[in-house]
């Protein structure tokens, strides 16, 4: 062994965990992926916990499954799976309903996901309201409120969706531009 391996191996040894982490802090590509994931932090806490509920759920969804599917073969082998098949192409071919929900934005993968949100919201909202006397009264407690972070946040969600609702409606004609007194 030489001298620069034994003090190489002596440094090393007296080395910290934070010595390592101060090491790796010092790498900017590490720190942009810190700042990512900073940045993420709520898309990223949301979907753990969404996996988290998913799989607390999943015997229940297994055996509904499992269900479905022994069902489902019950009904091939008695025949009536396919007037069940026929009925659903004559519900969903015939019916303008269905044919105008299949074919707008409301079945796209991010409005299912705002509209999940106001789900969670409004059950979370109703837990923390039930039962409980509180209202808001006076312009300055509104304005009180405004200063929270995130209800301005929303604030301004709602208001931006005012502003697009009026021109998605405004595109389709359903109603008029312009203010009525």
């Amino acid at each position: 062994m030489t001298v620069s391996q034994g003090t190489s191996e002596f440094a090393s040894a007296r080395a910290t965990p934070d010595d390592e982490l101060a090491e790796l802090l010092r790498d900017p590509q590490i720190r942009a992926s810190l700042v990512t994931i900073a940045t993420h932090a709520p898309t990223i806490a949301w979907a753990l916990s969404a996996a988290d509920d998913l799989l607390g759920r999943s015997r229940a969804i297994a055996e509904g499954i499992n269900e479905g599917v022994i069902q489902l073969r019950g009904s091939a082998t008695s025949g009536e799976f396919g007037g069940a098949a026929r009925l659903g192409k004559v519900l969903i071919k015939g019916s303008p309903a269905i044919e105008a929900i299949l074919a707008s934005a409301v079945l796209q993968p991010e409005v299912i996901q705002v509209i999940g949100e106001f789900g969670e919201a409004a059950l979370e909202a109703d837990q923390q309201t039930r039962g409980r006397r509180r209202r808001v009264s006076g312009i300055r407690e509104v304005l009180r409120l405004l200063r929270d972070p995130q209800i301005g946040e929303t604030v301004a969600f709602v208001a931006e969706f005012a502003k697009a609702l009026a021109r998605v409606r405004a595109r389709t004609g359903k109603v008029t531009t312009g203010g009525e007194g």
